[in-house]
């Protein structure tokens, strides 16, 4: 390619195409610095949540999940009580032990014992006992009077 001693080759040419060319390599180039601009931001704010999450979420999710395995001794306590009203509608007493009236506690994975106390013709005390290591010590009681109360709270 030869050129004349004063001539410029045709990349350096300010024609009017070419300027259209450059013009529009900048608006991308702006364009494509925006966007890399907010997808590092959204990188930024993913990775934050991310961290807040591993540090403070297992603590939230534990009371959370504390709270619903108590709600299988709440659920089977009542369940006691209405299987010992049952039983003392037949037998006018209330039975010494949970087999005695029937009682099998509801769920897949038992967290909790349950006991029968202080069993007399006309009341009586049923206990759940947490066992699972997440309710370890936790424990429920229900009297004959639908008292049901959360005697040591392991989910605070």
């Amino acid at each position: 390619m030869s050129h004349s001693p004063g001539a410029l080759p045709r990349s350096f040419d300010s024609g009017a195409e070419d300027v259209v060319v450059v013009l529009l390599a900048r608006q991308l180039r702006r364009v494509l610095r925006r966007v890399c601009t907010v997808l590092c931001a959204l990188c930024g704010v993913c990775v934050l949540a991310f961290l807040g999450w591993a540090l403070f979420g297992p603590a939230c999710f534990t009371k959370f999940g504390c709270r619903s395995m108590q709600s299988e001794a709440k659920g089977n306590l009542k369940v006691l009580y209405v299987a010992q009203e049952s039983f003392r509608g037949e037998h006018e007493r209330y039975g010494e032990r949970a087999v005695d009236v029937g009682f099998v506690p509801r769920g897949n994975r038992l967290r909790y014992r349950y006991a029968l106390t202080d069993v007399t013709a006309d009341g009586f005390t049923a206990w759940a006992f947490g066992v699972d290591d997440d309710v370890k010590g936790d424990v429920w009681r229900i009297t004959e009077t639908l008292t049901l109360e959360n005697v040591r709270n392991v989910c605070r």
